[in-house]
């Protein structure tokens, strides 16, 4: 089959690099496959590129920088209709939220539907905790988008009843699906072979709880960073929290950090490469977002045997984690709760789980069939 991946460009984020690995995924089972893309030159353009060297081809929208995101998605939306009247794809698949809109309507512009089917797969919430009218339009549009879809490819059953309820007539098109998210890397048996640990700037005898995302008001890390406080003012002077990543929110992190007067506890890392690594050098992984589809990072640490101890920002995650030995589900969105949740966990036992059964569906070639046989699906 010929299939478009259409993606904004090549970050650091999550959805650009299982953008790739199905690109890489449906190219290698002999599908005709081009990832159509809005923007060059993103920060994660280069290991990207490695994930689908020698595979499916880039085809990038438009060749400057516009800016800001939206005005580059318009700049990039009749080069898009362009491509698609004249290539004629059997199936468009919007690979995340932010793509999500742009890709149906150029697939309504340039009169697809007779010919073509558009995939539209959710990543981050379509439904998120805000009231306002910008999220009652946010809504809307994607309401509007579902209607020109053959299928929606949600991260969980939960996600999909969730938004079967909030779009009926939609409701038949949502199928839930596998991601891609553990590569070649966490694909491997901790058991097997050498894990790398990251240097460590701390003796043996400390506990060390991971945070792993961007720097970002959505991942909430004041809410971990209070809890964590609260621990070290009760006298729990034994741990350290390690943050990796990077973000517009990273000065003020940084202020609280100090203001909190947790410095010499925190060890902020930036962007690196070695999650597996910091993951097993790591006691538990600590998440703390608002909210998340199916955050990476906690199958990443199942799949390293990590306990997770995590806020409810994602519709599966009562179901996936609230059952696993030493990890935690923190229901209530205050500190406080965080605390308990984290005191909780540090006075239980303190062998290390095993937990990676958990996370093997989410394997990349396990990902690429459970999204190939959804998207054929949606053809019959």
């Amino acid at each position: 089959m010929k299939i478009a991946f259409v993606t904004y460009g090549f970050g650091l984020g999550g959805t650009d690099r299982v953008c790739c690995h199905l690109a890489q995924g449906f190219h290698d089972m002999g599908d005709e496959v081009t990832i159509l893309a809005c923007a060059r030159g993103g920060k994660g353009e280069p290991a990207l590129r490695d994930i689908i060297k020698g595979g499916p081809p880039v085809a990038f929208l438009t060749n400057r920088k516009w800016g800001h995101r939206q005005a580059q998605k318009i700049m990039s939306m009749l080069a898009y209709i362009r491509w698609l009247r004249r290539e004629r794809p059997d199936f468009v698949v919007a690979t995340g939220n932010n793509i999500c809109r742009f890709t149906a309507l150029g697939f309504r512009l340039a009169g697809m539907k007779r010919t073509s089917r558009l995939i539209i797969k959710t990543t981050n919430p379509v439904l998120r905790p805000r009231k306002s009218l910008a999220e009652k339009i946010r809504r809307r549009a994607f309401g509007r988008a579902f209607l020109d879809a053959s299928a929606v490819l949600t991260l969980s059953e939960e996600e999909s009843l969730l938004l079967a309820r909030t779009f009926p007539k939609s409701a038949t098109q949502f199928r839930a699906v596998y991601n891609p998210y553990l590569t070649a890397a966490f694909a491997q048996d901790p058991a097997e072979g050498h894990v790398n640990e990251a240097p460590s700037s701390w003796d043996d005898k400390k506990t060390v709880m991971l945070a792993v995302g961007r720097l970002h008001h959505q991942k909430n890390y004041p809410r971990m960073l209070r809890a964590f406080a609260a621990l070290i003012q009760a006298g729990r002077s034994n741990l350290m929290l390690r943050i990796s990543g990077d973000g517009p929110d990273r000065e003020a992190i940084i202020r609280l950090i100090q203001k909190l007067n947790i410095a010499d506890n925190v060890e902020l890392l930036g962007y690196t490469n070695d999650i597996r690594g910091l993951m097993a050098a790591a006691d538990v992984l600590l998440l703390s977002s608002d909210y998340e589809g199916l955050p990476a990072v906690v199958i990443e640490a199942l799949a390293c045997n990590c306990p997770v101890i995590s806020t409810n920002c994602f519709p599966m995650a009562k179901t996936l984690l609230g059952s696993l030995p030493r990890c935690v589900v923190v229901e209530e969105g205050s500190a406080d709760a965080f605390t308990a949740a984290l005191t909780q966990w540090l006075d239980g036992a303190r062998e290390r789980p095993s937990l990676r059964p958990y996370a093997l569906r989410y394997s990349t070639a396990s990902a690429i069939q459970s999204h190939r046989a959804a998207i054929l699906e949606s053809s019959l």
